[in-house]
């Protein structure tokens, strides 16, 4: 689950895409992107997810917060970060590497 005003959400789209076990939730402010920002992440389909806020991007990054501060939502639907997934993986390549030495 991730709030983006443009950028960040085609890199996480793009860095998600297709993993498998992984869904990608994506809030953006409605009519405050670029045509083209929004078509790099809300094209994607499969595992990826896009949902137009009417708002700001401060209303998204709202939404997220209160999202991860729910305990029973984030335990239902096993809820994270982007970056802490992306962390682990990297994490977990890094040791893929090394062990293989």
């Amino acid at each position: 689950l991730v709030a983006t005003s443009g950028d960040t959400g085609s890199a996480i789209a793009n860095a998600f895409y297709k993993k498998p076990g992984i869904r990608v939730w994506i809030l953006y402010p409605k009519g405050k992107i670029s045509p083209i920002q929004e078509k790099q992440f809300s094209t994607y389909g499969e595992n990826i997810f896009s949902l137009e806020v009417n708002g700001n991007f401060d209303d998204c990054q709202r939404l997220v917060k209160d999202a991860f501060l729910d305990k029973d939502l984030r335990e239902k639907i096993h809820l994270s970060s982007a970056l802490i997934l992306s962390n682990v993986e990297k994490k977990d390549k890094l040791k893929k590497a090394y062990l293989s030495k």
